[in-house]
């Protein structure tokens, strides 16, 4: 009898342990995220890192100089961005206290070859301070604009030339940020 009994309550907790495991849920959940972090970069394309403003004619210092660089800035953002651009350095005479107003320097941006027309494109005179100079309310992967530089003519730089020096060259830096908009 004993043993009929402990066979039972054997049958019993076997049945009861059976249950439970068939009542056990089958799944679960986690909380699974997609968590977007900003990128941002800005590049000038390699072969365009030295812009050269020729004056070469008499019509050359009457009037300005002006150099187009197609696809000049390649821009990667996660969302709307602002370029702006600024001369960290003086336009001058190497070796001399000579200088450039940098603020003869005027920088134009437009739309590259892989452009949206959502961008603003404000025309700068260049400055030591970071001035806005392209803005976008959205992002891109490898967005090109083109920037074209010019110079001051009205005869402003005839008496910039040192003689027996061909070409006489003026050299500063121009730098390119990006940032959120």
């Amino acid at each position: 009898m004993k043993r009929t009994s402990l066979t039972i309550l054997s049958l019993i907790l076997l049945s009861l342990q059976a249950s439970a495991q068939t009542n056990a849920s089958a799944s679960d959940l986690i909380t699974f995220n997609i968590r977007l972090h900003p990128i941002q970069t800005i590049e000038v394309t390699p072969l365009q890192k030295v812009v050269n403003l020729d004056y070469m004619t008499k019509e050359d210092y009457e009037k300005g100089v002006d150099v187009d660089q197609p696809d000049h800035l390649r821009v990667y953002s996660t969302g709307g961005f602002a370029v702006r651009v600024e001369s960290g350095t003086p336009i001058r005479k190497s070796g001399s206290t000579e200088e450039i107003d940098i603020s003869d320097i005027v920088i134009t941006p437009s739309a590259g070859s892989t452009e949206k027309p959502d961008a603003d494109y404000p025309e700068v005179n260049l400055t030591p301070i970071p001035q806005e100079l392209i803005s976008s309310a959205t992002g891109g992967v490898n967005r090109k604009f083109n920037i074209n530089y010019r110079a001051a003519g009205v005869n402003k730089y005839v008496n910039k030339y040192v003689n027996l020096e061909n070409p006489t060259v003026y050299s500063g830096t121009i730098t390119y940020s990006i940032m959120p908009k």
